[in-house]
């Protein structure tokens, strides 16, 4: 997801942040979505990387998540990572 407003500071579950662009995530397909626990996990984790960017960074609709990745590592004034952990 690129772009997202900075003023937006909750999002409702299955909805695009305002100015969100959903684009490929690392499964291949648009949104996100988690591997399956493996068996005897109790508990798992999924991972997302923030950028703070003074502008919106430019890439092509077909983009990959890592694809992103480098066009904001660049321009960056910040980073961090977020890491929820869940369990069935």
């Amino acid at each position: 997801m690129t772009g997202i407003d900075p003023d937006v500071r909750s999002v409702e579950p299955g909805e695009t942040p305002r100015g969100g662009t959903p684009l490929t995530n690392g499964f291949g397909s648009s949104g996100w979505g988690a591997r399956s626990r493996p068996r005897g996990m109790r508990r798992t984790g999924c991972f997302f990387r923030l950028y703070a960017l003074p502008d919106p960074v430019r890439v092509p609709d077909n983009a990959s998540a890592e694809d992103v990745h480098r066009a904001a590592h660049g321009a960056a004034l910040a980073s961090g990572n977020i890491v929820g952990l869940y369990q069935r």
